[in-house]
């Protein structure tokens, strides 16, 4: 493995623009595998009429199941169904926990004991055929899916009890195939894109619960520590150039602050402005930043930052809770109690705001307690707490729905 050199980011701020397994001691799961943005290829699901999960590679994440817990066979849905506003998971369980998405592809990992199984399982739904695929029902923890393009990873956890025999594991859309990504021993954080992979790795640690945050180069093998174990690196986000995420460090003021790695030349920066008051959950997209900030005191604010040009701005003047961003393209969504009349009781809402025009709207009719999730092709993913860490999920079609015009630019409300 090899270091990575660091440097120190600008601190020029403009004028305000108008944003469980992996040891179960960490509590805060989604941390490791929320954030892995991309960009909508149009990429449709191939037609497979073979295409049955019985005849996947022994070397699956479901081979010691055995056949008889393999779902039935299925084929690929390939007839558009027309929606422009689903409700999932279709069972109508709410024990959905970790989800991502990218345009009509949704993935999430559920707890609906499928064949006696208690454990999360591994599941895709595709938006445009409107159809439920599950791909795992094996022994163990299937958790924390992400997804870039028709590719999705997930951290597979065998073993709750340690880390040595955790893995990731990823299923291709394309060509209905399993693969393993990493050895024991190097499983979550779980952001990627189709060239870097991020684990965490025990390797030379000492300890159940001891390890640090490597950035693989799938193309070479090359390995990159990106990050000591005690410094706590979580909320990782990765776009096709750029990978951000939080960490503590010896002069962060004793909080998690910022940081992001250029991966053509795996240079990391820490966004010194970001020393005053705590940071969560960095995505990145493009040319930017966006994370969630209490530098202010009190509430959490959406703030952002340029790489080009080291300028870091709040996103917007709301002096309510800002939580939870999401970034891909120009189009960010946020958890927000702009619109709420009580957010402790009553919850916020859904807010969709467009980085070229600063258009800034409200999504959801009724104030709840709800997630964003990211705003992608044709369609915005958000999620509805039903208590717990247990989830529904909610799929708006943003062009049919109104919410954006046919250049993509989100429409006033």
């Amino acid at each position: 493995m090899s270091g990575a050199s660091y440097r120190r980011a600008s601190t020029k701020t403009p004028t305000l623009l108008a944003v469980a397994c992996l040891l179960g001691a960490l509590g805060a799961l989604g941390a490791c595998v929320d954030d892995n943005p991309g960009a909508d290829t149009g990429q449709d699901v191939i037609e497979q009429p073979d295409a049955s999960l019985d005849a996947r590679p022994e070397a699956g994440p479901v081979d010691d199941a055995g056949p008889d817990a393999a779902p039935d066979a299925w084929v690929w849905a390939t007839v558009p169904c027309d929606a422009t506003f689903i409700e999932l998971p279709p069972s109508g369980d709410t024990l959905t926990q970790f989800v991502n998405n990218w345009g009509r592809y949704v993935v999430y990992d559920d707890r609906r004991v499928p064949g006696g199984n208690t454990n999360q399982d591994i599941y895709l739904y595709d938006l445009h055929t409107c159809t439920e695929y599950q791909l795992t029902n094996a022994p163990g923890i299937q958790v924390g899916p992400a997804i870039w393009q028709s590719e999705i990873v997930w951290a597979d956890c065998q073993d709750g009890s340690t880390f040595d025999d955790d893995l990731i594991n990823g299923f291709s859309i394309e060509t209905a195939s399993f693969d393993t990504l990493t050895p024991p021993g190097m499983s979550w954080g779980v952001a990627f894109n189709d060239r870097y992979l991020v684990a965490f790795s025990t390797e030379g640690e000492v300890g159940p619960f001891s390890f640090h945050a490597v950035l693989i180069d799938r193309w070479t093998a090359d390995e990159t520590i990106i990050s000591e174990s005690w410094q706590g690196a979580e909320h990782f986000s990765m776009s096709e150039t750029h990978l951000a995420w939080i960490m503590s460090c010896a002069g962060c003021g004793g909080v998690a602050d910022v940081f992001y790695m250029d991966l053509a030349t795996k240079d990391i920066v820490h966004l010194e402005d970001t020393v005053p008051g705590n940071q969560l959950r960095p995505t990145t997209w493009g040319d930017y930043i966006l994370w969630q900030d209490d530098r202010e005191g009190g509430n959490w604010k959406i703030f952002a930052h340029r790489m080009s040009t080291g300028e870091t701005w709040k996103l917007v003047d709301d002096p309510m809770t800002g939580s939870g961003p999401y970034l891909r393209g120009n189009l960010a969504t946020w958890y927000s109690c702009y619109y709420a009349s009580d957010c402790t009781f009553v919850g916020g809402d859904i807010i969709l705001y467009d980085l070229e025009t600063e258009v800034f709207r409200r999504v959801t009719t009724e104030s709840a307690y709800y997630r964003a999730r990211y705003a992608h092709g044709d369609w915005l993913v958000y999620l509805l707490s039903m208590g717990g860490d247990n989830y529904k999920m909610y799929a708006a079609h943003m062009q049919a729905t109104g919410l954006v015009d046919q250049n993509g630019h989100v429409i006033p409300e």
